[in-house]
């Protein structure tokens, strides 16, 4: 679990609390908050509620609360226990430009030896190079290195095909990859 003090100038944010290990009991609230979120915000490619139960129960999701309310998330998508893909970053509008994306990224990236980003964000690539030392990779490697489990993930699921679909007509994807084993923190 993190803790980090954040000011905006709406608010304070006194204190923002990130951790992958939440209780059970609290999953199927959680989900439906990124469901909903998720559903207003097109930028985010949807991950099913199946999807989402799974990545809580393997703490593969890491939750930024302030108090008891959910601020922002990051989803960890294993293909093997080697490799995962970290997607779906959302972080509430106000709490944002703070640092707690990174407090975000931290707890996953430690948890699979090569770590798969595709973003459309200029901001979270540069953030991904610069800091956690991922490089520029192509489609056809991510779908080598998954055994095509990353395009089959795009395509299997309509919201996320269709989400696939809006982004691309918008923008370029951008790749990334990183096979730097981090230490737990």
């Amino acid at each position: 679990m993190v803790r980090c003090k954040h000011n905006t100038s709406t608010r304070s944010i006194s204190m923002v609390t990130v951790t992958t290990d939440i209780p059970s009991i609290t999953h199927s609230a959680t989900i439906n908050t990124i469901m909903r979120i998720t559903k207003q915000t097109p930028s985010i490619t949807p991950r099913t509620k199946k999807q989402l139960h799974a990545a809580l129960k393997n703490n593969h999701v890491a939750l930024a609360f302030d108090g008891d309310r959910l601020v922002g998330w990051l989803v960890g998508t294993s293909y093997s226990n080697s490799i995962q893909e970290i997607g779906m970053a959302y972080i509430l509008p106000k709490y944002r430009d703070h640092g707690i994306i990174n407090q975000l990224i931290a707890p996953l990236v430690v948890k699979h030896n090569t770590n798969l980003a595709v973003t459309y964000e200029t901001y979270l690539v540069e953030l991904l190079v610069k800091k956690w030392s991922f490089r520029h990779s192509s489609l056809f490697e991510f779908n080598k290195r998954t055994g095509f489990a990353f395009l089959y993930s795009r395509i299997s699921s309509l919201p996320a095909l269709s989400s696939a679909v809006r982004h691309i007509m918008k923008s370029k994807p951008t790749y990334l990859i990183s096979n730097i084993t981090y230490e737990k923190r």
